[in-house]
């Protein structure tokens, strides 16, 4: 345990760079807008590497889980259970890395 809270602002910073990564991917496919509707009906194509490296990330399981949600509430749990512990360890983190986890995690300021 003391191991993991020596790498908690690591770990942290992990997921949360994923998590804005994910937001900021999900905001650019949004407005890149449909490019299939430019072709004509009569034209067929192959699936393109990209797209068929979508599919496989959609189809995989762990792509259904929410890295925010379970993010959000293991360090609910890691609160509950290790309590001073855990809370000295997230003091110790930067106040901007702090700030981007809690953006990110959509948490009350």
């Amino acid at each position: 345990m003391p191991q993991v809270l020596d790498k908690l602002d690591l770990i942290l910073s992990t997921c949360t760079s994923v998590i804005l990564g994910e937001n900021k991917d999900l905001t650019e496919e949004e407005s890149s807008g449909d490019m299939s509707s430019s072709r004509s009906q009569g034209e067929e194509t192959p699936p393109s590497k990209e797209l068929r490296k979508s599919q496989i990330k959609v189809s995989d399981p762990i792509y259904q889980m929410s890295l925010e949600n379970s993010t959000r509430e293991n360090l609910q749990t890691c609160s509950t259970l290790h309590g001073d512990a855990f809370n000295s360890a997230i003091s110790r983190m930067h106040p901007s890395a702090l700030a981007q986890v809690k953006q990110a995690l959509k948490l009350p300021g």
